[in-house]
């Protein structure tokens, strides 16, 4: 399987990871202790989710529609860069299916997905990356993406925050 979201001529995107190295810490699972079945690679460490990223990984991961999902890892993986200094790290990427029946190797939709706890919903950083992603879903809207990757043909591709008090009805508007 390929997966490649964009290139590098696009200032300040770059490309998933071929293989992750993972430590012997236990693995993640979905909430119910089974394994997770979409995620891109085999593997996930508990450690690299909190317990609403899981819940929201156990979520996108029982979706009919879903192709496959991906924990994104803060420093290390695709980041999206706004105005300032820092880069944006999102939470998670999927890709979904353009409906249930379609069970070939093929996806319509990509999200670029941050979650955010109750906490930090209304802070200045939250704010900012709110602004960030809402630009660059404007712009993917306008976008011919198989000007880069061909593979992107009739694609589309949205950037969207998650926060904790109404992330299962936001999913679910994703999804629909």
């Amino acid at each position: 399987m390929r997966f490649i979201v964009v290139t590098d001529d696009l200032g300040g995107f770059n490309r998933l990871p071929v293989e992750i190295e993972v430590s012997m810490t236990k693995q993640a699972n979905r909430e119910d202790g089974s394994q997770y079945q979409h995620s891109l690679f085999d593997r996930i460490d508990e450690a690299d989710l909190n317990g609403f990223e899981n819940k929201v990984a156990t979520y996108i991961d029982t979706q009919a529609r879903m192709f496959f999902w991906y924990r994104n890892r803060a420093r290390r993986d695709y980041y999206v860069q706004g105005w300032k200094p820092r880069r944006i790290y999102a939470d998670f990427i999927f890709a979904l299916r353009s409906d249930e029946s379609n069970t070939e190797d093929e996806y319509s939709q990509i999200f670029v997905m941050e979650t955010k706890g109750i906490h930090l919903k209304q802070s200045e950083d939250t704010d900012y990356k709110r602004s960030v992603f809402n630009i660059c879903s404007e712009h993917a809207k306008k976008r011919d993406w198989t000007e880069y990757v061909s593979a992107m043909s009739n694609k589309t591709m949205r950037f969207e925050i998650v926060d904790q008090d109404e992330w299962e009805q936001k999913l679910n508007t994703m999804f629909a």
